[in-house]
């Protein structure tokens, strides 16, 4: 069942800016903020959003123990044609924020990328697996849409999409 988060009118951008220093503070894993200019405002809980950021960024780090690097972009985005997302959601046409977050950590291998959302799910040791499985559920509330593309040895990218709001914060 989906629940509706309350959400306010915000441009997420220090939220996100937060959290990432948050990560990588005494980290051996370097990282690259990219955000675009103008980014439109969203309609988010940012408490729930800084929350998929948390737990996308803490898999990269944890994929990278002997550092590496990540990148995270913020970007606006349109998408054109219908996406048919999973049996929950459809990500139709319109105006997008985006958040991607490439590592180059060991990578997901293919059976296990088709897990990864499952409630329980994990390959590390002492871990619930619920991390993934939480963010897709805050985004799929929101609106949006989670994917993740991944190639054992060679790194895992995380694409978040929100719609905008074409009202400013206040």
């Amino acid at each position: 069942m989906k629940t509706v988060p309350y959400t306010e009118i915000t441009n997420i951008t220090e939220a996100v800016k937060v959290v990432v220093d948050y990560i990588f503070k005494g980290s051996n894993v370097r990282y690259n903020l990219a955000i675009q200019d103008n980014i439109r405002h969203v309609r988010v809980n940012i408490a729930q959003i800084s929350r998929v950021i948390i737990n996308i960024l803490k898999n990269s780090v944890q994929s990278m123990s002997n550092g590496g690097k990540v990148t995270i972009e913020i970007k606006n985005t349109t998408v054109f044609d219908d996406k048919i997302v999973d049996y929950v959601s459809v990500l139709g046409k319109g105006n997008y924020m985006q958040i991607s977050i490439v590592d180059d950590g060991i990578g997901i291998s293919m059976g296990n990328l088709e897990k990864v959302f499952k409630p329980g799910f994990s390959t590390k040791q002492n871990s619930a697996g619920l991390g993934l499985a939480i963010a897709k559920s805050i985004i799929i509330n929101h609106n949006g849409y989670i994917e993740i593309e991944s190639e054992k040895g060679y790194g895992t990218s995380c694409h978040i999409y929100l719609p905008v709001s074409w009202k400013d914060a206040n």
